[in-house]
């Protein structure tokens, strides 16, 4: 499946205007705390990426996803790579991994709540990490754009896209 997102740094008032705001546009959400592991390896070419995330969902039990990430190409701020992901209840993934000679390089945690409108295949997140706020849009480049001129137009905003990924700004 091909993964088509565009992320936005948010100023904290903003972000919290939007997260009392969005619920009144979209009529799903739920809040979950993601810890995310990215893994080295020497099967992996620079820029892709092989990741387990642990998320917790309050009130209800960890899932545990394994993605593969392919390299990322990038279209008027929308960010489209391969990815590969399957769920798994066993924390024992991380030995599987350290087995085939993965490493873990990296982890950090975020706060999201995901927005969705129930038949659409689209969502919109607010993430909160220790170094900033973000939204971020995935779906088809289509909903993208609509989502993104729809908080533009109801909020009375201009959204700069951040090319840098989670990773990246955990790093500087």
């Amino acid at each position: 499946m091909i993964e088509i997102e565009k992320k936005y740094k948010l100023p904290e008032k903003l972000f919290k205007q939007l997260k009392e705001e969005l619920p009144f546009c979209y009529f799903q959400y739920k809040n979950v705390v993601e810890k995310n592991t990215l893994f080295s390896g020497n099967q992996l070419q620079s820029g892709e990426v092989l990741r387990v995330r642990e998320e917790l969902e309050y009130d209800s039990d960890v899932v545990i996803t394994v993605a593969y990430k392919g390299l990322a190409t990038y279209n008027n701020g929308n960010k489209s790579r391969l990815e590969v992901e399957f769920d798994t209840s066993q924390d024992s993934v991380y030995d599987f991994l350290n087995l085939l000679g993965y490493t873990p390089t990296l982890t950090y945690e975020k706060k999201r709540r995901y927005y969705s409108v129930e038949g659409e295949h689209f969502c919109v997140c607010l993430d909160e990490l220790p170094y900033g706020y973000y939204l971020e849009i995935e779906g088809s480049e289509r909903d993208i754009e609509i989502n993104e001129k729809s908080i533009e137009k109801n909020f009375r905003i201009k959204l700069e896209p951040e090319e840098l990924s989670y990773p990246s700004l955990t790093q500087l």
